[in-house]
């Protein structure tokens, strides 16, 4: 790919505090899971989730110098 400049600024708890966030989310959506009145929301939102990542994957396939420029104007 190629090398990325630091970040100038640090966040705290990295990268314990992004898996937390994580493993967090994971537990609501399990929840959901298992949880009657919410079972319809877990199915329509995995479904749009899953069209979301096709669209991502079509989108940057079309244009594969993309994804480097916007890493390079951040």
């Amino acid at each position: 790919m190629g090398e990325f400049a630091r970040p100038s600024g640090r966040m705290w708890g990295f990268p314990f505090t992004s898996v937390l966030g994580a493993l967090l989310m994971l537990g609501i959506l399990a929840g959901t899971a298992f949880t009657r009145e919410f079972r319809m929301t877990l199915a329509y939102g995995l479904a749009f989730l899953a069209v979301l990542v096709v669209v991502y994957a079509l989108w940057y396939r079309r244009r594969p110098g993309a994804a480097q420029r916007t890493e390079a104007s951040v």
